[in-house]
């Protein structure tokens, strides 16, 4: 049983980052998109994103981490999940700092909803 678990985490973690990432450059294709469109109409365009959204991506973001960290400790390093494992938390890391740079530019605005 523990096998199967070490197995399946792994790939969890990585469908999970995969859908982090369509979440994250839909909005980035947006944002470009909208800045694109209205950028001669003098309000430049861009996306409004909720901070409870944001702050929700960050917290699930990190929380995958850290069990993706923890689930290292317990796979061998030369097997598949183990790669599997660390492509999954590169891919989360580097989507959230995808996410952090959207944010910090100007054609995302954080709102309150």
């Amino acid at each position: 049983m523990k096998n199967v678990i070490k197995k399946v985490i792994p790939l969890a973690l990585l469908v999970t980052a995969i859908i982090q990432w369509y979440g994250i450059g839909e909005r980035t294709y947006h944002a470009w998109r909208m800045w694109y469109k209205f950028k001669d109409y003098g309000g430049g365009g861009g996306i409004d994103m909720s901070y409870e959204m944001v702050a929700e991506t960050y917290v699930l973001s990190a929380t995958l981490i850290l069990i993706s960290l923890i689930i290292r400790k317990h796979i061998r390093t030369s097997s598949f999940s183990s790669y599997v494992n660390t492509i999954a938390a590169s891919m989360l890391i580097i989507g959230i700092l995808c996410l952090t740079c959207l944010i910090l530019s100007p054609i995302a605005t954080l709102i309150e909803r």
